[in-house]
């Protein structure tokens, strides 16, 4: 998962995102000469309305290294009248920050398997059919790569990748008749073991309790509490699930 992620960042890089307004701002400090020479051709000009004209140009700009060749002796005449062609590859290449293949990865990892568990073949017939409203099931959240060849995939949200990471296996081991008992028991361990760890950091372990039963008076258990954390007068009960 870890290695996955550190290629899509990788691609990322070739994307310069920009706060515009800055931009805009130093645009001004760093090209005086440009302002200068715009006001002596344009006495009457509106200098703002000629920035709101130019943002389009800034805004794809930070998206330069998706195109084959950008000259740059006036890369702003080629941003406001794209060639067709031009834009194909733009798409393409944009596309391609979501796209991993099986050689990004070192062949002694075996990434087929992770493919393989959280992949959808895309041209498979009748996919995904049993999602036809909000509430159905939707194979996408189980498995967030689309497969678009034997050796290409496509992870359009990383999020959700995460998401079928930590809850997939849970539907993984309700198909384990033998382990299916044991299953509901070792989830709520583990729930109680990763909720007592982060919240120890929180409120200290001298403060942090876990599997607490709540005893009454006359000795009877009222209830147990995954995690209890004490703060002063103040109690955190976390049951999970």
């Amino acid at each position: 998962m870890n290695e996955i992620i550190k290629v899509i960042e990788a691609k990322s890089k070739k994307v310069n995102l920009l706060n515009l307004k800055e931009t805009i701002t130093e645009y001004k400090v760093k090209f005086p000469e440009v302002v200068e020479k715009f006001n002596e051709e344009n006495p009457l000009g509106d200098w703002d309305g000629h920035i709101q004209e130019v943002i389009p140009a800034f805004v794809l700009s930070q998206y330069a290294n998706l195109f084959s060749d950008i000259p740059k002796d006036n890369p702003w005449v080629f941003l406001n009248h794209i060639p067709a062609d031009e834009c194909e590859i733009f798409y393409k290449n944009l596309i391609e920050l979501f796209v991993i293949r099986k050689d990004d990865f070192d062949g002694s990892r075996n990434i087929d398997a992770f493919l393989n568990n959280f992949s959808l073949p895309i041209k498979t017939v009748n996919l995904n059919s049993e999602f036809k409203q909000l509430g159905d099931f939707n194979l996408f959240n189980a498995q967030p790569i689309l497969r678009l060849d034997r050796d290409r995939f496509f992870i359009p949200v990383t999020y959700c990748l995460y998401e079928a990471c930590y809850e997939s296996p849970l539907y993984w081991m309700l198909k384990d008749k033998e382990y299916k008992d044991q299953l509901a028991e070792h989830r709520g361990k583990t729930g109680e073991d990763i909720s007592y760890e982060f919240l120890s950091n929180v409120f200290g372990k001298e403060r942090t309790y876990k599997s607490v039963k709540i005893i009454t008076k006359k000795g009877h258990v009222c209830t147990d509490v995954d995690v209890l954390c004490v703060l002063g007068s103040k109690a955190l009960c976390v049951t999970t699930v």
